[in-house]
């Protein structure tokens, strides 16, 4: 039989616990049934008074209570980006748990209305995932926010060269998965070359589209080369082709894409150059290998000039980084002749450039003249 409730009981009780609670109760009804709007305004004034820790709790909790509220939440990272953690974990676990979901939670605001948030945030995903270290799940994680951001955008939006940059996040994602031997589905691969034309479309310049989108078809290539699948290994040395070809064409070959675009052709025809003579003579060929060397030296220099001579801030520290790769292969020597004076003039110009201080660096230790150039 079940038992019942003495409810004499319960209200007396209630009372008591009530009354002796006091204050507590108060405060708690307080916090509980605050509107956001009125936490909002609480923290409005915290900001005011340069209290932003306090700012930004007020303005999490506005945002426990409308989550997707993008007022709230463009207030709540703010007062995140003025304060300062007393330590260095703080600010780790406020970065990992709190401003990554803050972000979330702000690309899909006001019904995903807005593209620039979602772009922020995506953004942010591929930067603390590129210093993180490869991992797949993270990544298909990547490409499936994007996929989501695009099916809502598109319809909308289809000229907007913004939904190409979502469509590049979307095929860098898949796209470093596949380039670390990992494989693709035939969906994702065609998905991730689509989006990538897409994004050479509205930005034909775009190296690092260029390169990846390449990439994946020299690591196609080699699959099929080794399979034996001369018909599908001819069809992907066209494409690369055609691929180098449109983007030189696009950008001309005198300007620092274009270049990059003729550098990286140097480089697959020096590679399968090689890779043909040391099948055909085995070390016979080393003598021709080194001829091959000096012919591509030439374009090395070519490259250089055209560096030199270009406008102000388009020779970045990855550019001339791509160029060293190039002498690398091209300069039997291995004097660094073409890089060294381009490196040498961008320090001058950006002496506080760390990295091309440590890519100086770097060239300096392969031709060991630390001494010389008094960097010991």
């Amino acid at each position: 039989m079940a038992s019942r409730v003495n409810v004499k009981f319960v209200v007396l009780l209630a009372v008591v616990l009530t009354a002796a609670a006091g204050g507590t109760a108060f405060v708690a009804y307080k916090v509980v049934f605050k509107t956001p709007a009125e936490l909002a305004r609480r923290g409005d004034a915290k900001m005011a008074e340069g209290e932003f820790r306090a700012a930004e709790l007020l303005y999490s909790k506005a945002v426990n209570k409308d989550p997707y509220n993008s007022v709230y939440l463009l207030k709540w990272r703010d007062a995140l980006e003025q304060w300062v953690p007393d330590t260095d974990r703080e600010l780790q676990t406020e970065f990992a748990s709190t401003y990554r979901q803050l972000h979330n939670q702000l690309a899909r605001s006001d019904n995903l209305a807005n593209i620039d948030y979602q772009l922020e945030y995506l953004d942010l995903l591929m930067t603390w995932m590129r210093d993180q270290g490869f991992n797949r799940s993270s990544y298909e994680m990547l490409a499936k926010d994007a996929d989501e951001y695009i099916k809502y955008q598109e319809p909308l939006h289809p000229d907007d060269p913004r939904v190409a940059a979502l469509k590049r996040v979307r095929g860098m994602a898949w796209a470093r998965i596949g380039l670390t031997g990992l494989d693709l589905t035939a969906e994702q691969a065609e998905q991730t070359r689509e989006d990538f034309e897409a994004v050479l479309a509205a930005d034909p310049d775009d190296y690092e589209t260029m390169f990846m989108q390449v990439g994946l078809a020299q690591a196609a290539l080699a699959k099929a080369q080794n399979a034996g699948r001369l018909t599908e290994a001819g069809r992907l040395t066209e494409r690369i082709e055609q691929t180098l070809d449109d983007f030189i064409a696009a950008n001309g070959s005198q300007s620092v894409a274009g270049t990059l675009g003729e550098m990286m052709r140097v480089q697959n025809s020096l590679r399968e150059q090689v890779r043909a003579l040391m099948a055909e003579h085995a070390g016979a060929a080393i003598p021709m290998i080194q001829k091959l060397r000096d012919e591509a030296q030439e374009f090395t220099v070519e490259a250089a000039r055209r560096m030199a001579s270009a406008p102000a801030g388009e020779v970045t520290t990855d550019v001339i980084r791509r160029l060293h790769a190039l002498e690398s292969q091209t300069n039997s020597k291995n004097d660094f002749a073409a890089t060294l004076p381009l490196l040498k003039a961008q320090l001058a110009a950006h002496p506080d450039d760390e990295s091309l201080t440590v890519l100086y660096a770097e060239v300096l230790s392969s031709r060991q003249e630390f001494a010389e150039d008094g960097l010991e």
